[in-house]
């Protein structure tokens, strides 16, 4: 803009503003995504892999651990680098995964694998509320 080139100034900056509110948004959505401890047990808050949050309760809880390579758990990570983490139940519990059609369904799982950005202290928080961690 400084150098009488207004049109091509104006050009790049509403570029810039478009691509930093892409940006923005874009880390907005990943940061919503939570494990949450509660008295009750565990509750994943994961709009980009389930329609709604799911408590899983303390007394269901088998396992809640890094997860092993046969894993047959759902998977939830999304893809996410780092240490994911297998959550078991003792019985079938319901959740409703995402779909890009639209149109949600139950799916009854077993065990779901997540990917906390700090594992080590979601696994020590775990311990200290005796949950099952291993």
């Amino acid at each position: 803009l400084a150098n009488q080139h207004l049109i091509s100034g104006l050009i790049f900056l509403v570029a810039g503003w478009l691509l930093f509110a892409l940006v923005v948004r874009s880390l907005h959505q990943l940061n919503r995504r939570w494990v949450v401890l509660v008295p009750a047990g565990l509750v994943l808050h994961d709009h980009l892999s389930l329609n709604e949050p799911t408590l899983f309760q303390r007394h269901e809880l088998t396992q809640v651990g890094p997860a092993s390579s046969e894993s047959t758990s759902l998977d939830l990570t999304q893809g996410a680098y780092g240490l994911a983490l297998d959550v078991r139940c003792a019985t079938e519990h319901e959740v409703w995964p995402t779909s890009t059609s639209g149109v949600a369904e139950a799916t009854s799982i077993a065990g779901l694998l997540c990917a906390p950005a700090r594992p080590d202290a979601l696994l020590a928080e775990a311990a200290k509320r005796k949950m099952p961690v291993g």
